[in-house]
């Protein structure tokens, strides 16, 4: 019996083994070629940056801030905090520190009554009072 598993496990080996050198690197390679040319993938896009962000809050009639750091917190970081009304969008870029990104999260969340709240890899926080101030701001597409 035991015989009979171990023939069977070989078997299963030496067929994965057979499998995975089917086809070759110029097939693969010509395959990435029609796929990159047909088929593109999407534009990642990025955040805007404060200068931009800044601008298109002013534009949509927000009174807008700037700051080099988050004084309540202490941690460095470009942030642009504009309000209109009820309506917010807060920001901080340039945060390096896992610390300070989960500190201004909470910051955020103890500070605003509702808030909607993304962190990119591009180490920045994002907290805002609705989809359609983002849409304002230029961060998310309308």
């Amino acid at each position: 019996m035991k015989k009979k598993k171990t023939a069977q496990g070989v078997a299963i080996l030496f067929i994965m083994a057979l499998l995975a050198g089917c086809g070759t690197s110029k097939e693969a390679a010509e395959l990435n070629t029609y796929l990159a040319q047909n088929h593109p993938a999407p534009e990642k896009k990025s955040s805007p940056a404060p200068e931009e962000l800044a601008a298109a809050l002013e534009d949509a009639g927000f009174t807008v801030e700037r700051h080099e750091e988050v004084k309540e917190l202490g941690i460095t970081a470009q942030r642009v905090k504009a309000v209109k009304d009820e309506a917010y969008f807060d920001v901080c870029y340039s945060v390096t520190d896992e610390q300070d990104v989960q500190d201004i999260m909470e910051y955020y969340i103890e500070q605003y009554d509702r808030c909607s709240i993304i962190v990119n890899d591009e180490g920045a926080v994002f907290c805002y009072s609705s989809e359609a101030v983002a849409q304002q701001a230029g961060f998310l597409a309308e």
